[in-house]
């Protein structure tokens, strides 16, 4: 169990849960909740200090997690990174890529984002079965992230969503892929409301569609390879479905890979108390969040041109 001293800037309804699991690795916990209801979900999940505002922030800390509105993002980084500590980062790191390219220029080495699917048991399973070999190089990712709705309301679907296919294919292909072009729909008040995008890599091309327009709830990756296929069907599965190219016939059921699928969440939070205990860093640096803001960016304005 840790003894870190975690400050947790925000507990709202994604705040509650880091909340939650910090507690869970023993750490000890001072909370920045503004409003009622914040207030009461850090007393609910076990904060062991509650204070209103950023510059109440008392004592010795060994570690910040972010996780207010992404709006708010940078405002709060900045007015932490006196404490010279590590900085754990809700995804996106910004919504703005000049906000996004300031906190990497002055910190980027203490800044982490937390990219909780590059974490999720099955994206982690397929980037080992690829690696072995087997199915041969990557030639597409096709990433769907649908729903209906979006409970943020200071940033659209692209925002919310999109971070998390970037971060996959960050995973898959030891890089941040280029945007080629992007599809969108907005609504009244010109939020991008549903995105189709095209990015390519050296090797591989990556097609992603994320919506909030969608009946229902829709999370799938499938990875095109020269020998094959491999697929992860739902956030919630336990296997992995494979279908090489050597096939007997059209009609054969593909092969199931288990994984063993724990919360990422927690295991996102254990590596950064880890990290800030001396072990190996976050997954995402810095350096990836602002890519990772660069390429939506890019996206946005791909959509805005193509109509």
């Amino acid at each position: 169990m840790s003894s870190a001293h975690i400050g947790l800037i925000g507990c709202g309804r994604w705040g509650k849960h880091i909340l939650r699991d910090l507690k869970s690795l023993g750490c000890r916990v001072t909370v920045v909740a503004r409003s009622d209801s914040s207030r009461s979900n850090a007393l609910e999940y076990g904060a062991d200090v509650v204070v209103e505002q950023i510059d109440q922030l008392k004592g010795d800390f060994d570690g910040f997690v972010v996780a207010t509105p992404t709006a708010q993002h940078a405002e709060h980084i900045e007015s932490i990174l006196h404490f010279d500590k590590p900085v754990f980062c809700e995804k996106p790191l910004t919504n703005d890529l000049a906000s996004a390219e300031r906190l990497v220029g002055a910190a980027g080495d203490r800044i982490f984002v937390m990219d909780k699917w590059k974490y999720h048991g099955g994206v982690i399973a397929m980037a080992d079965f690829i690696a072995k070999g087997s199915v041969g190089k990557i030639n597409h990712i096709i990433s769907r992230r649908n729903q209906w709705g979006n409970p943020h309301t200071d940033v659209d679907e692209t925002w919310i969503l999109t971070p998390h296919d970037i971060s996959i294919a960050q995973l898959l292909l030891g890089h941040t892929p280029t945007p080629v072009s992007a599809v969108a729909e907005t609504d009244s008040n010109g939020k991008i409301r549903y995105l189709r995008a095209t990015l390519t890599s050296d090797s591989a091309a990556v097609l992603i569609e994320v919506s909030g327009l969608h009946p229902i709830n829709e999370r799938s990756l499938l990875i095109i390879c020269e020998g094959g296929s491999v697929m992860l069907t739902d956030s919630f599965s336990e296997h992995l479905l494979v279908q090489r190219n050597t096939a007997p016939d059209f009609g054969s059921k593909p092969e199931k890979i288990p994984f063993k699928n724990s919360m990422p969440l927690l295991a996102e939070l254990d590596r950064f108390v880890n990290f800030i205990e001396g072990g190996k860093p976050p997954v995402s640096s810095g350096q990836h969040g602002l890519e990772n803001v660069a390429c939506i960016s890019q996206l946005r304005e791909l959509s805005q041109t193509n109509g």
